[in-house]
């Protein structure tokens, strides 16, 4: 995606200095301050996720982390439902910014009512991600893909956080779907049956070695290159826990028999 060039300064260069392990710092040491300054505070999603961006500004105050909005407000463009994104002039990165006190989607196990059967079932339901649930997901694209996503830092707009981020800029063409499923299938993963992200025409996919599933697999978040690799560049990815496991695995084995 191309932007207009402009002078603003990139992210890293205000930062300087290594940000490659900035993900893993940021996460477990927000998780620390975390402990110390919810206390007794509602469970509640919402509220979770409100006392976890309060720790993470809290983690960028201390760590040097703080950016300003003034200086990129120009820069960056809406560039999917998730992010705003900006690509300066010969940049071999593209920065995301997130949507100010939104961090993305998250799959998560949840129940539904099942008027046939009359009873509670349960379903895999796609909904807004937590701050820590959204830097896990970076991180574990990082791992099972390869990719270099480094969190840059933050700043404050009236709707809430804003989480900066980088990524090597990836140019080509969008897959075609069959050559994602195949892709994905040398991964080990498993696509898993009647179970879109979003939409219909989404896949979604489940490694049982290490429990990595990924959702909103469609081809607008995969870039096929011109020597004809196929790269993920914006999957939704969990870690699955026992409930989630045992149910993807049962899914998976009842489309096999």
């Amino acid at each position: 995606m191309a932007h207009e060039e402009n002078t603003r300064p990139e992210p890293g260069g205000v930062l300087g200095g290594d940000q490659k392990d900035t993900l893993q710092s940021a996460r477990d040491d927000a998780g620390r301050i975390l402990e110390t300054i919810r206390g007794d505070a509602g469970e509640s999603r919402a509220e979770l996720a409100t006392w976890q961006a309060r720790a993470i500004w809290r983690w960028a105050q201390t760590s040097g982390h703080c950016l300003k909005h003034a200086d990129y407000e120009n820069g960056f463009k809406r560039g999917g439902q998730e992010h705003r994104v900006w690509v300066p002039s010969r940049s071999p990165v593209v920065y995301k910014a997130t949507f100010a006190g939104k961090y993305g989607w998250v799959a998560c196990m949840d129940v539904r009512f099942n008027k046939r059967t009359q009873e509670d079932e349960p379903y895999i339901g796609m909904g807004d991600a937590t701050p820590f649930e959204y830097l896990d997901r970076l991180q574990i694209q990082n791992e099972v893909f390869k990719d270099d996503t480094r969190l840059l830092g933050c700043w404050i707009e009236a709707e809430g956080l804003v989480l900066v981020t980088s990524q090597p800029l990836v140019r080509g063409k969008s897959p075609l779907p069959a050559e994602i499923l195949e892709f994905m299938n040398i991964t080990g993963s498993e696509r898993i049956p009647g179970l879109p992200a979003n939409s219909e025409d989404c896949f979604s996919f489940y490694r049982r070695e290490d429990r990595v599933a990924a959702f909103d697999a469609h081809t607008g978040n995969y870039v096929r290159t011109t020597p004809g690799f196929i790269v993920p560049i914006d999957l939704v990815m969990v870690r699955a826990n026992d409930a989630m496991h045992d149910y993807l695995c049962r899914r998976i084995d009842a489309a096999k028999s």
